[in-house]
């Protein structure tokens, strides 16, 4: 695993820095601007273009060397971040300037994702997968933890053109580190190589799906999951401000994303259940019951609890979920299924970004101030006035959860996944010393032949 530990700081390292100036950023335009609106439109810059371009992403990313994918995104995100760091230095910049670099940044992350996680399995072994996936999110659990922790102050003692300099420095790191290794090319497939247009790769990911039952619902489990989440994690912070302020809940904010770091840290060191599918699906069970009780909690000291649980608990559902799908799909396709798999997930984060605020505003929130309409049935569990319409979303997004775990046990072909679909991930010799052309190949509906 010495290539991917070297990879793994760089890409870590440049993780830290993202987080890190992402989420200042986001402060930095509220500051400036005093709009909500402003500020949350920053992060639909950052989401949705990615969503938008990952099916033909994916295709760059199988077509050509993962490296120099990941070389040149990494490149165009540095580029970006120093247009950044100048306009905001010689206070020269509008608006416009920072959505433009935004976009830039997440049509890079488009590429850089797949080509990251299609890599993996091409320089570690299969049975190291879950140690890898554990590695992975580690760096993403402490750059969660120094962004909600230090970016404030960060901002307030060196300024955003610093913080972004920070970045540019991490992405240079995991450009170095990209040209200290080889990650070798997967086994071509033939029919990839006839299908000749990039609208018929592009659809290659999706047939890819559709052809094997058990794993297309299975990615429609976690496109809702993750809609699902957003629902409730959008609105942890506002419900946790009913019952402090801002500095306690910013410190407590750190110890909840903590979970994530203390799952990946668990993972690294375990390698990961021998039943795979069975775990996550417990997971999710156990997920709903925490995000459940975050909005049958009235104190600060119990949400923080169970949201420390709820992070847990998704963190491991992620981390087991990765090297699930690494080792049942073919390395040569992985770049445009993973990204057909973002396109799903992706394309509903801003829905729930859109819909949420407005629903807990105008809709439930008065419905549960006393003399709603929903008072009189969900106040004697939930309680009454203000931030109890916002516990009515977690006590629905913690049932969804349970609901669809309980969907999945009862699926055989979610809950047999792995027996069903074969391993599609060879062993690394086979990958080094087997000639590009000799694979298995592929059919037009993305199934091995």
């Amino acid at each position: 695993m010495r290539a991917f530990l070297i990879l793994w700081i760089g890409q870590t390292g440049s993780q830290l820095g993202s987080t890190l100036s992402g989420f200042a950023i986001s402060l930095w335009l509220y500051i400036e601007t005093g709009s909500v609106t402003i500020y949350a439109l920053s992060t639909v810059f950052l989401i949705l273009p990615t969503a938008i371009l990952s099916p033909l992403a994916g295709v760059y990313v199988d077509r050509y060397n993962r490296r120099l994918v990941m070389l040149v995104a990494d490149s165009v995100q540095a580029l970006a971040t120093l247009g950044m760091v100048l306009v905001i230095y010689l206070e020269v910049y509008q608006l416009w300037h920072i959505y433009l670099a935004m976009v830039i940044l997440s049509i890079a992350r488009a590429f850089q994702r797949p080509a990251w996680r299609a890599a993996v399995p091409l320089i570690v072994p299969k049975e190291q997968l879950g140690r890898a996936s554990g590695l992975e999110r580690i760096g993403e659990g402490i750059g969660m933890i120094l962004a909600f922790s230090l970016a404030g102050a960060l901002l307030l003692s060196i300024g955003l053109a610093a913080i972004l300099a920070l970045d540019l420095l991490t992405f240079l790191l995991a450009v170095i580190t990209l040209m200290l290794v080889r990650i070798p090319d997967p086994p071509s497939i033939e029919e990839d190589k006839a299908a000749g247009s990039v609208w018929e790769e592009m659809l290659f990911g999706w047939r890819y799906l559709f052809a094997r039952a058990g794993l297309l619902r299975w990615v429609l489990m976690i496109a809702l999951l993750n809609l699902f989440d957003n629902f409730a994690s959008i609105l942890l912070v506002p419900i946790m401000l009913n019952f402090g302020n801002e500095a306690v809940v910013s410190v407590l904010m750190g110890l909840i994303v903590s979970g994530m770091l203390f799952a990946s840290l668990f993972i690294s060191w375990w390698g990961g259940p021998q039943h795979r599918m069975r775990f996550i699906l417990v997971m999710i069970l156990l997920q709903g019951v925490a995000i459940g009780l975050v909005g049958f909690s009235q104190s600060l000291a119990l949400i923080a609890i169970v949201s420390f649980g709820w992070m847990l608990t998704f963190s491991f559902i992620g981390l087991v979920n990765v090297p699930l799908l690494q080792t049942k799909i073919e390395p040569a396709v992985q770049g445009r299924v993973f990204a057909s798999i973002s396109f799903f997930t992706l394309m509903l984060d801003p829905l729930g970004r859109i819909v949420v605020g407005p629903l807990a505003d105008r809709v439930l929130e008065p419905a549960m101030m006393e003399g709603g309409g929903l008072a009189p049935w969900l106040g004697p569990w939930l309680g009454t006035g203000p931030g109890r319409g916002l516990a009515v979303v977690f006590v629905a997004m913690g049932l969804m959860h349970m609901a669809l775990s309980l969907y999945g046990f009862s699926n055989a072909r979610v809950r047999l996944l792995e027996a069903e679909l074969p391993d599609a991930l060879p062993d690394l010799d086979e990958i080094r010393d087997e000639p590009a052309a000799q694979p298995a190949a592929v059919s037009e509906t993305g199934m091995a032949d």
